[in-house]
């Protein structure tokens, strides 16, 4: 009975393990910045793959690059001085994954490489990263 048990919590796990393959193995580029310390963009990044790149919407993440201090300051300009977004800071990074398959896909068009997709986060006081959008611009 103990060795069923066993059996039947090993395979639990198992599965349980194989929806977590499609973030690790990403390459993760933080960049250089003079706006964002690098435990910023760490923070910006750890956020995105909990929020966002984990879901069951995506197949793999191959790559999530910072997009750069020009790309953050161009859409701070748009969203919190144009649309006025409470937010004090925005920060933008470059993703590379494949959508997962059939209705898992949700918005995205199934099983399909997108490149250079940008998440676009914002914050304020320099408290934690909060979703502002996404997509390709």
């Amino acid at each position: 009975m103990k060795r069923v048990i066993c059996l039947i919590l090993t395979i639990g796990l198992i599965v349980a393990l194989a929806g977590c393959g499609h973030t690790e193995n990403a390459k993760i580029d933080l960049g250089e910045s003079s706006l964002f310390s690098q435990a910023d963009r760490q923070a910006a990044v750890d956020y995105l793959f909990q929020k966002h790149l984990g879901s069951p919407a995506i197949q793999k993440v191959y790559a999530v690059r910072y997009a750069g201090d020009e790309r953050s300051k161009e859409e701070k300009a748009y969203y919190v001085d144009q649309a006025g977004m409470a937010f004090d800071e925005i920060i933008v990074f470059s993703v590379d994954f494949k959508s997962a398959r059939g209705l898992k896909a949700g918005a995205f068009n199934p099983n399909e490489r997108y490149n250079d997709y940008s998440y676009v986060l914002g914050r304020t006081n320099g408290d934690t990263w909060e979703y502002v959008t996404s997509g390709y611009a």
